[in-house]
């Protein structure tokens, strides 16, 4: 834009500049370096881009469950006890054999025993079961059936679930109503077949 006293607006407000970075790039070695800068991004654009449609496709094959082959059941069994108000047996089996699909408070000691709870580890094969009265109140006395477990098995020739005494920081123990120890150990409790087979 022309103005009477010769300058001119492009003048005024940044010709100079203009100028001056057209000088910038007359210099050979500035361009060389722009170019390279420019050379190299698209490289390393186009190498993503490249290696991202050439990359191989991991194919991730889904966890298939093993078919079930048939259940058996099993009856956790408290055998001449005296006084017991709060147990907990630990209980092992192959877990690459057979799964835990239900483990419940019998019918019997279920009204005796309200606190009732269980765990299950599949990856060690551990079965954690636990009963106990609630309040001040008198322990049973006798024998019965503490806990009914049902199993899933996967082969035919699978070994049966036992009780242990200790496993991965669980004991199996029986306490009466003053909560001393009755037992630390699997002698008075026996892990009995109460449901054959079935598949």
């Amino acid at each position: 834009m022309y103005k009477s006293d010769g300058a001119s607006e492009y003048e005024g407000k940044g010709g100079h500049f203009v100028k001056g970075l057209s000088r910038v790039f007359d210099d050979k070695r500035v361009r060389t370096g722009f170019m390279l800068v420019a050379l190299l991004a698209s490289f390393s654009v186009s190498g993503y881009v490249l290696a991202k449609m050439v990359a191989p496709t991991t194919y991730v094959q889904p966890l298939v469950e093993p078919k079930a082959l048939g259940t058996f059941t099993m009856a956790l069994d408290a055998n001449n006890v005296s006084d017991l108000y709060a147990w907990q047996a630990a209980i092992v089996f192959n877990s690459t054999q057979m799964k835990v699909t239900e483990a419940r408070a019998s019918d019997f000691m279920k009204s005796e025993y309200p606190l009732f709870d269980n765990s299950t580890t599949t990856s060690d094969g551990l079965l954690l079961l636990f009963g106990s009265l609630k309040g001040q109140v008198q322990g049973k006395t006798g024998s019965g059936t503490l806990a009914i477990i049902v199993f899933e098995y996967y082969v035919n020739n699978y070994g049966l679930p036992s009780i242990v005494s200790q496993r991965a920081g669980f004991d199996t123990w029986l306490e009466d109503s003053t909560l001393a120890t009755i037992l630390r150990g699997e002698s008075l409790l026996v892990l009995n077949v109460a449901v054959q087979p079935q598949g």
